[in-house]
């Protein structure tokens, strides 16, 4: 399996000509090494592996790196590295993953800050200034009948890095009795019993799909969903690992590799169980979005970085598979890779 992505068969005629004979001739009697690298990736397997895993995936990746896919039993010892990583899918920790709120007509019953998106602008004495919990249910009268809609937005900040971890919304929606209603009527109050509790939201298609964020309870969009866990306490040690660029990594090459990503996907995410006691991942998001409610300019990249030193070392990947993981995501991502780089340079921090 060949990925040369980057290299254009139009504008590096040759180069491409050069790597593609590089995979001609394969000797099934011999194990080759892979090659990967920034600007490509060769990668052999016996077809024979795919069957360790139930969806039977054909994946241009690493095939010892697919060793944390195999699912003949939900809960697996997997021995990487000389290490034993104790592995259970994402399904054993999610109780729900829901879409919620389809208006049927945004315009009619969504504002927003600036105007973003061409929606009418919201007055900030039209927000609702409550706690949200389920008695909104009812609905709110007044002049204050706007509240917090999560229905996604760009996947890129302003430092060029995915917006990952948090950010606030933008939109709010006219939450009175007669909206309820209305939507209601046409079926479009989605998994009702789900609003207004604490989740992980994702934005399900686009290039840089799926980006994870931290969802305080408010109400979200058909668009959006959000990863309700069984264990609330638990919520940040799940983004954690959601916003790490291992998991991307296994989940665009091993579970999906298109720009859509399902909702059983997300399910089907090994999880190590090693992950829960590491206090500091924790610790990293929960200051992260204080940073972030404060400073959305706040780089997300610092702490994606540090979270992917702990996530590494939680699934007993050593040098080789690191640099495999990065390898592929400046493949996959150039302009995110380049923008992180030059990001940390600023820093004075080595990538």
């Amino acid at each position: 399996m060949v990925d040369m992505t980057n290299v254009s068969v139009h504008d590096s005629y040759s180069r491409f000509v050069e790597l593609l004979g590089m995979a001609r001739g394969v000797d099934f009697g011999v194990v080759k090494d892979c090659v990967s690298n920034e600007e490509y990736g060769i990668y052999y397997y016996p077809q024979g592996l795919i069957r360790t895993n139930s969806n039977l995936p054909f994946f241009v990746a690493s095939p010892k790196l697919f060793a944390l896919m195999n699912d003949k039993t939900r809960k697996r010892t997997i021995s990487i590295n000389d290490k034993q990583v104790n592995i259970y899918g994402m399904v054993d920790i999610i109780d729900d993953v829901c879409s919620g709120v389809k208006t049927y007509n945004n315009k009619k019953y969504i504002k927003s800050i600036g105007g973003t998106q061409g929606y009418e602008e919201i007055n900030q004495s039209q927000i609702y200034s409550g706690i949200y919990t389920k008695d909104l249910m009812k609905g709110l009268k007044g002049n204050q009948s706007y509240i917090m809609f999560e229905k996604g937005g760009e996947s890129i900040d302003d430092n060029g890095d995915l917006s990952h971890i948090y950010k606030p919304s933008d939109f709010y929606i006219n939450w009175t009795k007669e909206t309820i209603d209305e939507i209601n009527s046409a079926s479009g109050l989605r998994n009702k019993n789900r609003y207004f509790e604490e989740g992980i939201s994702f934005s399900e298609s686009g290039v840089y799909s799926p980006v994870f964020r931290y969802f305080s309870g408010c109400l979200f969009a058909n668009s959006c969903p959000v990863i309700f866990l069984k264990d609330k306490k638990q919520i940040f040690y799940i983004l954690a690992l959601l916003v790490s660029t291992p998991i991307r990594y296994i989940l665009n090459n091993y579970l999906n590799h298109t720009v859509h990503t399902l909702l059983e996907d997300i399910r089907d995410i090994p999880v190590s169980d090693f992950i829960f006691s590491l206090e500091n991942l924790s610790i990293i998001i929960s200051n992260a979005i204080e940073k972030l409610k404060i400073s959305p300019s706040t780089n997300r990249g610092l702490f994606i970085l540090e979270i992917d030193k702990l996530v590494y070392e939680a699934y007993g990947l050593n040098a080789e598979d690191i640099a495999e993981v990065e390898n592929w995501y400046a493949r996959r991502y150039p302009k995110l890779s380049q923008a992180q780089k030059a990001n940390l340079r600023k820093l004075n921090t080595t990538l």
